[in-house]
């Protein structure tokens, strides 16, 4: 549900919580209508906001890209998507989009690849399962794993 979708996030002047982006300057109430939204509001984890693009995951586990400033109408569709194992929160660096499934980390081309559903560029098998988000930084991705263990891999 929407309850369920994990930290907003703010960039650009967008302010996103799951497949939902309101005005982050407001509207001039207290409660403000989204300036879109994917018409479904099913989703799993938190967003990602980087470029002009928001990253969510759906309810089916999916990573979904949107163009942040909408399409121009109350409901809008993915830029691309990638069917994905049920998906974790997605972070984006360097122009990929991290995301973890159980035990796998996955990268994607932030821009996707040209077709509505993209193929990932890598994916690797960790050890354990992913218990964290991604973070990326100096080059490096951490994870905290479900072995109490924290990996950090150079970054694709």
């Amino acid at each position: 549900s929407a309850a369920d979708a994990g930290t907003p996030a703010v960039a650009g002047g967008l302010a996103a919580w799951g497949a939902a982006v309101w005005n982050a300057a407001g509207c001039g109430t207290e409660v403000c209508a989204p300036i879109w939204t994917d018409g479904v509001a099913t989703f799993t984890s938190g967003a990602a906001l980087a470029a002009g693009t928001l990253y969510v995951t759906n309810g089916l586990g999916e990573l979904e890209a949107y163009a942040a400033a909408g399409c121009g109408a109350p409901t809008c569709a993915p830029r691309w998507r990638a069917p994905g194992p049920s998906f974790a929160a997605p972070s984006v660096a360097n122009g990929v989009v991290y995301v973890t499934g159980g035990d796998r980390l996955i990268a994607y081309d932030a821009g996707g690849c040209g077709a509505p559903v993209c193929a990932p560029l890598a994916t690797t098998t960790l050890p354990a399962a992913v218990r964290s988000e991604v973070v990326v930084s100096g080059g490096r991705i951490y994870l905290a794993l479900t072995d109490s263990t924290v990996v950090a891999l150079g970054a694709t």
